[in-house]
């Protein structure tokens, strides 16, 4: 999309295209927002067994061999991190 100038302010030359571009760009919710700050509020090495879980999705076993760490701590970590993320979630959705 090359850029125009019309009536002297610069815009897209097609306004169907911003407007397409607009509505199929990825927002994210209230509630991936409010759950992403939790996940940074998570101390370490929680915070990371999440990411490597969810984000990178790696299995358990790789990221207990990346954190020496058995296999079994990672899974009891995130089974405690996941209720401990549920329960803050819930008492700040009811906050709104």
């Amino acid at each position: 999309m090359q850029p125009s100038t019309v009536g002297g302010r610069c815009g897209p030359d097609n306004n169907d295209e911003l407007a397409q571009d607009w509505m199929t760009e990825r927002r994210s919710t209230e509630a991936e927002e409010l759950i992403a700050q939790l996940l940074t509020e998570l101390p370490e090495p929680d915070r990371e067994i999440f990411f490597r879980r969810y984000y990178y999705r790696e299995s358990c076993r790789e990221i207990g061999r990346r954190l020496n760490m058995q296999e079994h701590t990672v899974n009891v970590r995130l089974s405690r991190g996941r209720e401990k993320l549920r329960k803050q979630f819930a008492a700040l959705r009811n906050t709104y």
